[in-house]
């Protein structure tokens, strides 16, 4: 049974993010991108990751982990082998990239959750 508590997260949304959606194909094995999507204004639950959630998270990203954050909005996830970019998340003025945790939207109800790592130049 899959209770929704996307209430409590609209109740609890207390931070306003940007998303920065990348969008473009591979032409000829080269990637080609689209300009940035960008949306503002967005309300989101950021808490400062927990020592269960780092556990969870892939070895390379493990220690990166800085944010867990829940949304009512869409975060894509870089997804190996795709043609799809993560989503980039802009909190205070620093960038980051979401990674996956696990298939929230089917195990918590209607809203989305993420870990954010720095974005590494």
């Amino acid at each position: 049974m899959i209770i929704d508590v996307s209430s409590v997260v609209d109740d609890l949304a207390d931070s306003y993010v940007s998303r920065v959606r990348q969008t473009g194909a591979y032409v000829n094995g080269i990637w080609t991108a689209n300009a940035d999507e960008v949306t503002t204004g967005l309300r989101c639950v950021m808490r400062p990751i927990d020592g269960r959630t780092r556990d969870a998270l892939p070895e390379g990203v493990r220690t990166k982990a800085q944010w867990l954050c829940h949304a009512l909005f869409d975060i894509r996830t870089t997804i190996a082998g795709s043609d799809q970019y993560g989503d980039r998340i802009i909190a205070d003025g620093r960038t980051y990239v979401a990674i996956s945790i696990d298939d929230s939207f089917n195990t918590h109800g209607q809203y989305t959750r993420v870990a954010l790592t720095e974005l590494e130049n």
